[in-house]
């Protein structure tokens, strides 16, 4: 992954190669911004340019198996759901390259939680130096993860980092990070997709017109999102949505959401979020009377619709009584068509 394969954020492309060039890259950087946009690739693609010089022979090397990882002197933090093998949850050579199969993972797939034990491995193996005294990489991605005795210990090495080590945290949550963490971080906040840059990207998904633009609108400027709904028939959705709203029938929506869970119930937490988030462009636009957007005949009174986003914020809010999702769409379809 380089520069060349990414999409956005060309002016803080411009900065990170200007320093390389210079020789004045920041011994650690933080990438702030939210989900999906892209932080963890454009780091990788940091990492790329520091470690292979403009080199097209080291370019051509690039890929993710371990062996590769090593020779580019790349080193790899990702939220791992284990500990390590070692005393005391201590990672090993084993245990790390484990969790590098989850580099390309969905969410659904590794839990979120970065150990002290996995901090201290990669610690561990900045005490040597590369083979010919090469630039080294250490990605932390979504650093917040890292739990609180973790961070201590990576503060640590920023206060006094080895010659010749970066590193480059991600973060869509940088309240969770130590002040002191991001105080030794040049920060950047990354932005989304601009409208070129997204029209771009979508002309490499297969969909029809209302398909992206649905898509747009759900992504809000992150490819990574884009690319996560863009595997689901976001338009199917929809038009089940309208038309349980349409018919007030609400056990035939809880039907469709659970026929859609039954065929892919790996992805559960992607398909609720999916009908959610659809489901309140729905409300948005139908209020401010843009029903345009999704080609629906219906119009909905605005004081339930305001009930119904009032309702949410105070779902959310007890959150702790953990409510089922059919209970969720319950109370929502309640204050939006009856009671």
């Amino acid at each position: 992954m380089n520069f060349k394969n990414l999409y956005g954020n060309k002016a803080l492309e411009k900065t990170i190669k200007q320093f390389i060039v210079k020789g004045n890259m920041p011994h650690a950087i933080l990438l702030s911004g939210m989900e999906g946009i892209g932080k963890f690739l454009f780091a990788r693609a940091i990492a790329v340019e520091i470690v292979a010089k403009h080199s097209d022979e080291k370019y051509e090397k690039i890929d993710e198996s371990e062996n590769l990882c090593e020779q580019l002197n790349i080193l790899y933090v990702i939220p791992t759901g284990t500990k390590g093998s070692g005393n005391n949850g201590v990672f090993n050579r084993n245990d790390y390259f484990k969790t590098l199969s989850s580099l390309n993972s969905n969410e659904n797939n590794y839990a979120y939680t970065i150990p002290l034990g996995y901090i201290q491995y990669i610690i561990s193996q900045l005490k040597y130096k590369s083979f010919h005294n090469e630039d080294r990489v250490v990605i932390i991605r979504d650093a917040h993860y890292m739990t609180r005795e973790a961070q201590n210990a990576l503060l640590k090495i920023l206060e006094e980092p080895p010659d010749r080590v970066f590193f480059i945290l991600t973060t869509a949550n940088e309240d969770k990070l130590l002040p002191t963490i991001i105080s030794r971080c040049a920060k950047y906040l990354m932005s989304g997709l601009n409208e070129e840059e997204m029209n771009l990207f979508l002309s490499k998904i297969d969909t029809d017109i209302r398909g992206k633009r649905l898509l747009t609108l759900l992504a809000n400027g992150s490819p990574g999102i884009l690319l996560k709904y863009s595997k689901f028939d976001v338009i199917d959705i929809a038009d089940s949505l309208a038309l349980s709203i349409k018919e007030g029938k609400f056990t035939k929506l809880i039907a469709k959401i659970e026929k859609s869970i039954k065929s892919n119930k790996e992805n559960k937490k992607i398909i609720l979020k999916i009908y959610k988030e659809i489901f309140f462009l729905m409300l948005y636009y139908n209020y401010i009377d843009n029903n345009n957007i999704f080609d629906y005949d219906f119009h909905l009174q605005k004081d339930r619709v305001e009930r119904v986003l009032d309702k949410l914020i105070e779902m959310e809010k007890n959150s702790i009584y953990n409510l089922s999702w059919e209970t969720e769409w319950g109370v929502m379809f309640y204050n939006l068509i009856g009671g």
